[in-house]
């Protein structure tokens, strides 16, 4: 999880609140302060074998690989602009350069993610833990223990202002609603326990068994509906042509030879073919082919999820979208050469896959 920088985050906001809890409680403060000290030590022991592999690869001191392409991915989106962080020239965006130059996207971007993570539960599930928050006792400790398990939603504030939000996002975060939606079961069966108590004293309403009936329910419904329906054969659609990717790959590495560097959008395909790569740019078709040749790549890989994100490939994409939709082709001699210099040789369609066409650059 450390390949985020939530848990950076987490931890940062939640030793901050004990150390001024513990300070508000008058607990004596060289002690806090040693526990506070201790407890950084502490992580940054575990998180130091990250920083320093990301130092390494990155060649800079960071939290995060990847902060600046996934903001490039978010304001693309807000620009109508795909895979802006791969246009020839793009120096990377960080924090300060996204409230300069675009103060209009926080808004827009903070409205567009709120309504994703409102989608996540009910609406009385959202009554249910507002309630349960705000009867947790207002005495500082239970003051106290409610910040803290705030805390943990600290990252979620910089994900919906700066970056997408999704259920894979959100979701970490729902056991602290799903227990402060439970403590307002639990005291509004209390509150009416003890008002039917006047009129006919019961042992058994005081055990409260109307909030574990419905507790018990919820989780059953919320665990149903986590079990995934019976999609039938692999799609590309289930999972975003993820797996697609990986048989990709493992076809290229079968029928491509060991030493071959490709050039492609996707580093999953790259991985499962085990051999050298370089990124495809968001740029035209002359200024791509350059790049491949400049760098040495040997062949081009086009699929089809690329019709969305490199439609200025043209007529690369001949071959699948055309012809038969189940096809496995390799070329020995001549092949198809759509422009001068690349010649179609390999060949994959079939109806449950994005489909790929492999361009050897030649001459």
């Amino acid at each position: 999880y450390l390949t985020r920088p939530e848990a950076f985050i987490v931890f940062f906001a939640a030793t901050t609140i004990l150390f001024i809890f513990n300070l508000a409680e008058r607990l004596p403060w060289k002690r806090t302060v040693v526990l506070f000290l201790v407890s950084w030590a502490a992580f940054f022991v575990v998180i130091s074998p990250y920083l320093y592999l990301l130092h390494e690869k990155t060649g800079k001191w960071q939290l995060s690989g990847k902060t600046g392409a996934t903001l490039a991915d978010a304001l693309g989106e807000y620009l109508g602009k795909a895979d802006i962080k791969r246009e020839p020239g793009f120096q990377g965006i960080g924090y300060l350069d996204i409230i300069q130059k675009y103060p209009d996207y926080l808004k827009w971007n903070f409205v567009k993610n709120m309504k994703r993570v409102w989608e996540e539960m009910p609406l009385y599930m959202w009554v249910l833990s507002v309630i349960g928050f705000a009867v947790g006792g207002w005495r500082l400790q239970k003051v106290g223990q409610r910040l803290f398990l705030l805390s943990t939603f600290s990252p979620v504030l910089i994900i919906v202002t700066f970056f997408f939000m999704g259920p894979e996002y959100f979701q970490p975060y729902l056991p602290i609603l799903f227990l402060w939606a439970g403590n307002a079961l639990v005291n509004i069966e209390g509150f009416l326990a003890k008002r039917i108590a006047k009129f006919a004293p019961s042992d058994f309403l005081e055990s409260q068994p109307l909030s574990l009936l419905i507790i018990s329910i919820l989780s059953l419904f919320i665990l149903w509906r986590q079990i995934p329906p019976d999609m039938g054969p692999y799609h590309f659609s289930h999972d975003g042509g993820r797996y697609d990717h990986k048989r990709i790959g493992l076809l290229l590495n079968k029928y491509l030879p060991p030493d071959a560097k490709i050039m492609t959008r996707w580093g999953r395909i790259g991985f499962y073919a085990n051999m050298a790569q370089i990124d495809m740019p968001q740029a035209t078709l002359p200024e791509i082919l350059e790049t491949a040749r400049k760098n040495g790549a040997h062949y081009i890989i086009v699929d089809g999820m690329l019709m969305g994100l490199r439609p200025q490939l043209g007529v690369l994409f001949q071959p699948l979208f055309s012809g038969a939709d189940k096809v496995f082709y390799v070329e020995g001699g001549e092949g198809f050469s759509p422009i001068p210099n690349l010649r179609l040789h390999l060949l994959y369609k079939d109806p449950s896959s994005i489909g790929v066409a492999v361009y050897q650059i030649v001459g």
